[in-house]
């Protein structure tokens, strides 16, 4: 299996946009079933609730909206259930996954908290990580979900075609985010040497400009001194 590095979903060290959650939540929807490791974050039930909500609602009003407008029934192979069923799974191993993810924090696992790991492909292919999670990934949701749609569930095939679409977004966005990530670091780097030797030449020159003002003592300029000193002898 590749040693892949941490995919953080987090813009603090890029300055990188995060995408918008109605283009990405399709594919973190089914972050719980074929990625590992994630965070607390992307294992969220309510976030994970939430997304399956929405294909849950949107296919039944498609379905009234199109027999409504033409007065077609339904085809047979509409299969909600297989819909209902996905949705189900997802929700339920990513609840699951939460839990699990919540006790180990207490013997010694450390995941960061918006990570979002990677595939299962990308781990047991032998390619770059951003190639199989940008092109391998949501060409295999996408042909599942046309042979789906063509077959048993219109509905389930759907939504793995619209998560296909989904998933490339949003590897694309952790692909530059990851190299932005990579600059910024770089930046931090180079502004600390720059500062570093700022310093070093100030304190360079401070410490020669002390010692040219305390060579620069003449001794005529010490002189008045020294007369002074004799004088105040003689007096006493």
């Amino acid at each position: 299996m590749s040693n892949l590095p941490p995919n953080f979903h987090s813009f603090q060290h890029g300055n990188l946009q995060y995408p918008s959650t109605v283009a990405i939540g399709p594919a973190l929807g089914m972050f719980t079933l074929i990625r590992s490791p994630l965070g607390h974050i992307m294992l969220g039930p309510g976030f994970n609730l939430w997304r399956a909500v929405v294909p849950l609602a949107a296919a039944p009003v498609f379905w009234f909206a199109r027999q409504a407008m033409t007065g077609l029934p339904a085809p047979e192979n509409e299969g909600p259930q297989f819909l209902w069923a996905y949705l189900a799974a997802s929700v339920g191993i990513g609840l699951l996954r939460y839990l699990l993810r919540f006790f180990a924090q207490y013997t010694g696992v450390e995941v960061h908290q918006t990570e979002a790991g990677y595939s299962i492909v990308a781990y047991i292919l032998p390619l770059p990580a951003f190639i199989t999670e940008q092109l391998i990934m949501p060409g295999l949701l996408g042909w599942t979900g046309w042979k789906l749609f063509q077959t048993v569930s219109i509905d389930l095939g759907v939504w793995l075609m619209v998560c296909a679409a989904s998933y490339f977004y949003v590897a694309n966005w952790e692909w530059r985010n990851r190299d932005a990530q990579r600059r910024a670091l770089v930046d931090d780097k180079t502004h600390a040497a720059l500062f570093s030797h700022t310093l070093d030449t100030h304190e360079r020159k401070a410490s020669q400009r002390k010692q040219r003002q305390s060579s620069a003592r003449s001794p005529a300029a010490a002189q008045p001194d020294i007369a002074g000193l004799g004088r105040g002898r003689r007096s006493r």
